[in-house]
């Protein structure tokens, strides 16, 4: 495998940490939902008959539980986008890694759950209609944030994923010989 050029490694650069400025953006949104649902302050607590459909039942018999089980693939979908960006950072400037379809596989299977994330975080600031602009903000960031690692995701896969650059034009033609 060969390593990407300085212009290539330098836009990598700064595709990931885009998306790790995205990813911390989500991490915020998402430490503060978990803490509003632990604390009874979020609308699910209040609006459960409304269709809500991230809340889970008996919220009050054990709030670290209850609201673990709630965000648990959300805190799981930021671990494994810190292992895309780390990953990446390696694959792009450690020859000895070579693992560039490991890296594109995770990558993959990263932008699916975000995809997930957005669509969550989305819909949760309008179908949970809420006068509470902490649960307002806390959704926006979440929702915000995974736009953000979305976008850099998919620039990561086409600016790292190409195995070689294509052969220069004269390179590919035989030389013409002259009889």
């Amino acid at each position: 495998m060969a390593l990407p050029g300085t212009a290539a490694k330098i836009g990598i650069i700064i595709v990931l940490l885009l998306a790790l400025a995205g990813w911390a953006i989500a991490v915020a949104g998402l430490a503060k939902l978990t803490d509003m649902c632990r604390k009874d302050q979020g609308p699910w607590v209040a609006n459960n008959a409304n269709g809500n459909w991230w809340i889970v039942d008996n919220i009050d018999k054990d709030k670290l539980y209850d609201c673990g089980i709630t965000f648990s693939l959300d805190w799981w979908i930021m671990f494994i986008e810190l292992m895309v960006i780390v990953l990446g950072l390696l694959g792009s400037f450690i020859n000895a890694l070579n693992s560039r379809h490991v890296i594109l596989y995770i990558l993959g299977v990263s932008t699916t759950l975000w995809c997930i994330f957005a669509n969550k975080f989305i819909k949760a600031g309008y179908i949970v209609m809420s006068d509470d602009n902490d649960y307002q903000r806390a959704t926006a960031a979440g929702a915000a944030g995974a736009i953000i690692v979305l976008t850099c995701n998919f620039l990561f896969a086409f600016m790292f994923g190409p195995e070689n650059a294509a052969p220069a034009a004269d390179a590919a033609q035989p030389p013409i010989s002259k009889a």
